[in-house]
């Protein structure tokens, strides 16, 4: 009866251990995935906003320039810093 009683603390012990470690690991990519989203969402709120500079420069550089300039466009080129946070 000891030997069972034993055995069942130890399955208990190692359940539980089990449990707090998927625990951990989900609360650790939960946390991830939210930084994650949230900078996903930053790079576009930045993406966004070079695109209306550039869009509203585009605009006043053409009216100053007339229809001879107006065929003549440079792409402008938009640079995302992927150094910005370290991945952990």
């Amino acid at each position: 009866m000891h030997r069972i009683a034993d055995i069942a603390a130890e399955a208990v012990n190692a359940t539980v251990l089990h449990l707090r470690r998927i625990v951990g690991a989900l609360c650790t990519a939960l946390g991830r995935t939210r930084r994650e989203v949230s900078d996903l969402a930053w790079d576009y709120q930045n993406l966004a906003a070079s695109v209306r500079f550039s869009a509203r420069r585009g605009r006043a550089s053409t009216a100053d320039e007339g229809p001879a300039m107006q065929s003549e466009h440079v792409a402008d080129v938009i640079s995302i810093d992927m150094r910005r946070r370290k991945a952990n």
